[in-house]
């Protein structure tokens, strides 16, 4: 009988909790670890005292198996090597380590030397052979999955591929994921646990925004959209997103829409940025980046995180269900005809739309097919003869608008270098590492946070135009400068 996650993390039930830079915070990913399954905080690219405030409060506020997630890509091998070396250092053994997409050999080398267990999200067969063979938890993410994309695969097809080649490692589903029946499916698939990260956005434990909240509460699944338009600060990555007058129209002007604060630093955002709007952020939030999957369409409402973990339990507690193949699962899931799942989890025989059809008759493009005989049609064809809504739009036709401004006139705040005159914990240091094309080489941090008669506005008070925020930031960072 194969290992189950809740057995190779320490915990009871076999349920990740995204680490979703922003908004899994230590109360999150604490209440998760506290009902039994692995909560995780993401680190994202705080580095130094920030660091060590989410640690302290991390290992505080619980004694059971928690984690940290990190980044590799987003903040290059220097940053990726401090931010270890401080978790390390800072918290005990029952502390895991999530990476989000492959970090360096050398990483989880030290890791597993440590005593640590690790956990690696991928998104390609490769990816996951490598983490396995290195000692990780492997995470199969399909493009069915909220927030950045790490390849191209169906969660179910990724999962197959994977326990193939590796009949005995442990390996967690994700993407799709937003009931307990479609968890079963994923064990059926096999998996050996899952990952959910949509379903914990709406959590009351959650630093999403309230109309995050709100606005993953409300939506099917068919709301969602793969795009590559928030890509400031997160470059190079497409990512699953609820569709907004920005994934409509990426050709707007490149403006500030908002504010936001981060470990007490105060930040504008502008249009385009890849930061989650959280409870400290203000502003045009519906343009913002929603990150959500295709499980929404399960998600009711706001939730305690600890409901969340109970209702999944019966399928997923170790001991109780959480071995192979399910009990309580068909062995065969893609007969289940069960109309409380969405089309988009229950690929047979109901094919989702937006997942393409039978696996079998239409190839995964990573299984090394013809993808000219049965193209993935998320994946797009010829953009210019037939545009595929979910894709985004051709970067010919609608080019980045920060590629031909004056970064003077619209700067990002989050791309700076000056780290002594305005550091941003979520840059990090080693720019070289993790060059941004936009980067601005003079960071503009919010000047008047604390100290401006209205900090932090209700977006509805700036009832104009898009161009009465963005004026309003750019003269303060005016004021600021005389």
């Amino acid at each position: 009988m194969r290992t189950t996650v809740a057995r190779a993390l320490g915990c009871e039930v076999s349920l990740l909790q995204s680490g979703m830079g922003g908004v899994a915070g230590p109360e999150l990913a604490c209440a998760v670890s506290e009902a039994g399954a692995a909560g995780c905080a993401g680190g994202y690219k705080l580095s130094g005292a920030p660091l060590s405030a989410m640690l302290e409060r991390l290992v505080a506020h619980t004694a059971r198996v928690v984690g940290v997630n990190l980044i590799p890509e987003v903040v290059g091998p220097g940053q990726l090597g401090r931010q270890v070396a401080q978790v390390l250092g800072e918290t005990p053994e029952r502390v895991y380590l999530s990476f989000f997409g492959m970090p360096p050999d050398a990483v989880l080398q030290q890791l597993v030397g440590a005593g640590r267990r690790v956990v690696v999200q991928v998104g390609t067969v490769q990816d996951g052979v490598r983490a396995a063979g290195l000692g990780a938890v492997v995470v199969a993410q399909g493009i069915e999955a909220g927030g950045h994309l790490l390849g191209e695969w169906r969660r179910d097809d990724l999962v197959a591929a994977l326990r193939d080649r590796l009949p005995d490692a442990v390996v967690a589903a994700a993407g799709g994921i937003g009931s307990p029946e479609q968890a079963g499916r994923a064990l059926a698939a096999g998996a050996d646990g899952v990952l959910l990260g949509t379903v914990f956005v709406a959590a009351r434990e959650s630093r999403a925004h309230p109309r995050f909240k709100a606005a993953v509460a409300g939506a099917e699944a068919g709301d969602t959209v793969i795009s590559d338009v928030y890509e400031i600060g997160w470059p190079g990555r497409r990512h699953r997103v609820l569709a907004t007058a920005v994934t409509a129209d990426p050709g707007q002007p490149a403006r500030f829409i908002g504010r936001t604060v981060v470990e007490g630093k105060p930040y504008l955002v502008p249009r385009f940025s890849a930061a989650v709007p959280t409870d400290a952020t203000s502003g045009r939030i519906e343009e913002m980046a929603l990150y959500c999957g295709l499980s929404c369409s399960a998600v009711a409402g706001e939730a305690a995180a600890a409901d969340v973990v109970a209702a999944f339990a019966p399928v997923l507690a170790d001991g109780a269900g959480a071995t192979h193949p399910h009990p309580h699962t068909d062995p065969h899931p893609h007969t289940d005809t069960d109309t409380h799942l969405h089309p988009c989890t229950d690929t047979h025989p109901h094919p989702d739309p937006q997942m393409g059809t039978d696996a079998h008759a239409a190839p995964d493009p990573q299984m090394g097919t013809d993808a000219h005989a049965a193209p993935d049609p998320q994946m797009g064809t010829d953009a210019h003869a037939a545009p595929d809504p979910y894709m985004g739009t051709d970067a010919h036709a609608a080019p980045d608008p920060y590629m031909g401004t004056d970064a003077h006139a619209a700067p990002d705040p989050y791309m700076g270098t000056d780290a002594h005159a305005a550091p941003d914990p979520y840059m990090g240091t080693d720019a070289h590492a993790a060059p941004h094309p936009h980067k601005d080489t003079e960071p503009h941090p919010d000047p008047h946070a604390g100290t401006h008669p209205h900090p932090d506005p209700d977006p509805d008070a700036h009832a104009g135009t898009d161009m009465d925020l963005d004026l309003d930031m750019e003269r303060e960072l005016s004021d600021a400068g005389r």
